[in-house]
């Protein structure tokens, strides 16, 4: 399952992997390295998702 995640920088919208989550990516328009966390707007994108199910 995938989630779009803000990058924090840029603001570009990361397409992050659930497994993805405690990890650290790079932004692929800034290269920002980005600790995923799980937050508020995390919950809010999985939620969104459950309910397309």
């Amino acid at each position: 399952m995938e989630i779009n995640y803000k990058c924090p920088v840029c603001s570009n919208n990361v397409v992050i992997k659930l497994s993805d989550v405690s990890k650290t990516i790079r932004c692929p328009k800034c290269n920002l390295k980005i600790n995923v966390k799980k937050d508020a707007e995390f919950d809010k994108n999985i939620k969104h998702i459950k309910n397309k199910r």
